[in-house]
């Protein structure tokens, strides 16, 4: 049990590491907001910091790249819960797009 927790552990670093490293260095500090929690079961939370002026977009995918679900934020919807009920346990990314440039980025785990 040790050597899977130490091996996906090993992964999820991997994974974060590569997957944002393609975002910029000044919007990977807390521009962008959160997701929790991780490991998520049947639903995950956001919370974003995006102002007027800005169109965010929340996409998750799935360890193959795979888009698995979008959603649009807009200024008086800054929380929101998605819906996991369908995803299947493993590990996928989240990516937040602000006015179409990446912000934020990272990998969560589903745990069912």
């Amino acid at each position: 049990m040790k050597t899977v927790a130490v091996f996906l552990i090993m992964l999820n670093v991997q994974i974060s590491n590569a997957y944002s490293n393609n975002i910029p260095s000044p919007f990977r500090e807390g521009k962008g907001g959160v997701m929790y929690p991780n490991p998520a079961g049947d639903f995950i939370m956001y919370k974003t910091d995006i102002s007027e002026n800005e169109n965010a977009t929340l996409i998750i995918y799935n360890m193959l790249g795979e888009a698995m679900h979008t959603e649009k934020i807009n200024v008086q919807q800054q929380e929101g819960r998605i819906d996991l009920s369908t995803f299947v346990s493993g590990m996928y990314l989240y990516r937040v797009y602000i006015n179409n440039a990446p912000v934020r980025a990272g990998p969560f785990v589903i745990s069912k």
